[in-house]
């Protein structure tokens, strides 16, 4: 039996939370699950988790594997391979294992070994298939390598790219040349993406282009209903080109289909179409909340934070997003119309001490001191160490002509964020304005040495000391 095997290998049994049993074995930088499948079907599919939130250790052993869900309920065995860290998979205690006779051995007793993963998990995918000749690999916009020698031109995802690129399983194009077949889905129009696939030039692969999605294309699937057919046929062996470009008209029934056609274009009528065909979706993912924003912001109508539709879509968005729009407005000279939404938001639901700090500055703008005071302080209260908040609050008292005040606000900001040239550069204001002349010369001799290019407070500096000789 295939399970009988797995003893060999994975030496403890466990279970998951939602009560599936499974055998595992832990090496130094990864836990590895074998599930046994539910059926007679000897596939095996072996998952390799993305690298979201790269910078998060991932200590939990018993969370579930990649797609692991999905497959069971297929009757397909998985193995799951789930890194401690976002390592793309460099750690040679992971490779030693793929090499090993013993997972050699296991892979035999399989009709069929696929191996399945998307953007960090793509690449896994597709380079342990040089460990297993044969295989079918699924791959969602995979990098092919993040080694420099290979892809200078590779900007992203920096914590790949500090890996030791050296040694076994370093370059995807290896174990594409060894599948069976692969099948890889990614924009090919985003070019960071496209430029790993143009690297795989095996006969083996068959293409499934998404245009207008970028990167991220497997949640785009899963959004649209089309992650299932895609993976199914490729597993089954049916997945053809031209189903891949069947299936590839469904991104037309999504929301980021057309953020993606937004951001692409220049035309301002094809941004404001796209506008409205989101807004009219009933499921609007949340990487499509920051295409609204920055649709509205890349042609300036900011009318359309008027439009109802639009307004209810913006009360799912969550503080950040929602006060990065609403900021822009405030900026652009709308900060009435961001204050009434921003006013509506907070009747609805509980906000963040930087949602506060944007009301504050949107009364700011129009005028209203006394409230913008009150809720630059309740953001300062509630985010005790944020120095952009103390530095708003600064402003208002400055505006409300209490110099001493706004000075000594602005002292916190500096203390708070050292690193600000805008902080710095207000207290030297403020403080010239209170009459503070050695406080003014040492803020402006901060900030001008914090962004040399601006000679202002070089300007401000050089007067005061002058003036103080005289």
């Amino acid at each position: 039996m295939v399970s009988n095997l797995g003893e060999n290998i994975f030496i403890e049994d466990k279970v998951y939370k939602n009560g599936i049993s499974y055998r595992a074995l832990e090496l130094p930088g990864y836990f590895i699950d074998y599930v046994a499948g539910s059926s007679n079907k000897k596939s095996l599919v072996i998952t390799f988790e993305s690298g979201g939130d790269p910078g998060r250790p991932r200590p939990n052993a018993n969370r579930d594997p990649w797609g692991g869900k999905w497959l069971l309920q297929r009757g397909h065995h998985v193995l799951g391979i789930k890194p401690k860290t976002a390592d793309w998979y460099r750690g040679e205690d992971l490779h030693a294992f793929f090499r090993s006779a013993a997972l050699k051995q296991f892979f035999d007793d399989f009709d069929q070994v696929a191996l399945y993963g998307g953007s960090m998990g793509g690449f896994a995918a597709l380079t342990f298939a040089d460990a297993i000749p044969g295989s079918v690999v699924i791959a969602l916009d995979p990098q092919s390598t993040l080694d420099n020698r290979l892809v200078p031109w590779e900007t992203r995802f920096p914590e790949g790219r500090k890996q030791n690129w050296g040694g076994d399983f370093n370059d995807a194009r290896v174990g594409a040349a060894a599948a069976k077949m692969v099948y890889v889905a990614y924009d090919p129009l985003f070019e960071p993406d496209r430029k790993h696939v143009e690297r795989l030039t095996e006969g083996n692969i068959i293409h499934f282009k998404m245009p207008l999605v970028r990167h991220g294309v497997g949640m785009f699937l899963q959004d649209a209903g089309l992650l299932s057919p895609f993976a199914e046929g490729a597993l089954a062996g049916t997945l053809s080109a031209s189903e891949c470009f069947r299936l590839a008209r469904g991104r037309r029934n999504t929301s980021r289909y057309f953020g993606g056609m937004a951001i692409k274009s220049r035309s301002t009528l094809v941004k404001e179409s796209c506008f409205e065909k989101i807004i009219n979706f009933d499921k609007i993912i949340l990487s499509t909340h920051d295409d609204l924003n920055e649709i509205i912001r890349s042609i300036g109508n900011w009318d359309l934070l008027n439009s109802e539709k639009f307004r209810k879509v913006m009360y799912d968005f969550d503080d950040r997003r929602l006060a990065f729009c609403l900021k822009g407005a405030a900026d652009a000279g709308h900060a009435d119309l961001a204050l009434d939404i921003c006013r509506m938001t907070m009747a609805r639901r509980k906000v963040s001490a930087s949602f506060l700090s944007l009301v504050a500055e949107c009364y700011w703008k129009i005028g209203l001191l006394q409230d913008a005071e009150a809720y630059g302080r309740l953001a300062c209260l509630n985010a005790p160490n944020n120095g952009g908040f103390h530095r708003i609050l600064a402003r208002i008292l400055h505006s409300d002509k209490r110099p001493e005040e706004a000075c000594q606000i602005s002292k916190i900001a500096v203390n708070l964020d050292g690193s600000s040239f805008l902080g710095w550069w207000d207290l030297a204001k403020f403080s010239e304005e209170a009459g503070n002349i050695e406080d003014a010369i040492n803020a402006a001799d901060r900030a001008f040495a914090l962004n040399p290019k601006d000679r202002r407070p070089n300007d401000l500096s050089n007067k005061l000391k002058t003036e103080k000789i005289k």
